[in-house]
């Protein structure tokens, strides 16, 4: 695998000392991640869908064309005709902390309320 082949020559040149094996599992999982994620082939859905879509760009990210979906679905609602948007002022790395992920909270606690769920 070509992320083992880099980690033992990392290893070999003293690199693996300099970042820290947190960092390191991060991205040889986030590695893992685009591989799965470049053979998918995901189908239709019928059923209802909610995603909590992020509104600014994440710094550092790599500007891969096949990431620049500007549709307010980002691509989901083709596959997902019930999908509903909602916008969080937030990016990909801090969508799960605060301030965002309590406005995550929020609508989700909104919602579950609304359809006679635990609040």
């Amino acid at each position: 695998m070509q992320f083992d082949l880099l980690t033992q020559r990392m290893t070999a040149a003293g690199l693996t000392d300099v970042l820290s094996p947190a960092i390191l599992r991060h991205q040889r999982q986030s590695h893992e991640d685009t591989r799965a994620l470049e053979r998918y082939e995901p189908g239709k859905y019928d059923g209802p869908v909610l995603l909590y879509r992020t509104e600014q760009d994440t710094p550092w990210a790599v500007h891969d064309p096949r990431y620049q979906i500007t549709s307010e679905g980002r691509g989901w609602d083709l596959l997902c005709p019930s999908l509903t948007a909602i916008p969080v002022d937030a990016h990909h790395l801090n969508l799960l902390d605060p301030p965002a992920v309590h406005t995550v909270a929020a609508h989700l606690r909104t919602l579950l309320a609304s359809q006679g769920g635990p609040t």
